[in-house]
């Protein structure tokens, strides 16, 4: 039976010496064995982000499986992810196609951002040609990178 540790990093505040070592010391009282021959990706069936499955587990990767939305997600094959999978909310998806949604997902993340970075950018020319009178300083000054 294939099986991998899956570890739990616990969230914190601030990140100074003693958080690591408060983590540090709490990691091997989280890690926990998963049976990886029992997890599946799988993503919603249902319309928009309605949930189709949330269930809190120990089987599951994340220790839960929250799926909604087309977003495939790993999770376990437990009794209420078999109900769900007969019942036809979720569906069993390939990890080539997981690989392909995630690609997608972080193509229209890139582009979102690179949106943003323009709009910032014209912000500011705005502000600049405001205050000075003229866009050719901040053009050069401002030049983006190649």
């Amino acid at each position: 039976m294939l099986q991998e540790t899956i570890s739990v990093h616990v969230a914190t505040p601030d990140r100074s010496a003693a958080s690591f070592d408060y983590e540090r010391r709490l990691a091997p009282h989280l890690a926990r064995q998963v049976d990886t021959s029992k997890i599946i990706i799988v993503r919603s069936a249902l319309d928009g982000a309605q949930v189709a499955l949330w269930e809190k587990h120990p089987s599951h990767p994340e220790g839960a499986a929250f799926v909604a939305g087309a977003t495939p997600v790993r999770v376990a094959k437990t009794p209420a992810v078999v109900e769900k999978l007969n019942v036809g909310a979720i569906i069993e998806v390939s990890a080539a196609e997981a690989r392909q949604a995630e690609q997608k997902k972080r193509a229209a993340d890139e582009r979102r951002l690179a949106a943003e970075r323009e709009a910032e950018r014209e912000r500011r020319r705005k502000l600049y040609i405001a205050a000075i009178g003229n866009d050719r300083e901040f053009d050069r000054l401002y030049r983006p990178a190649a």
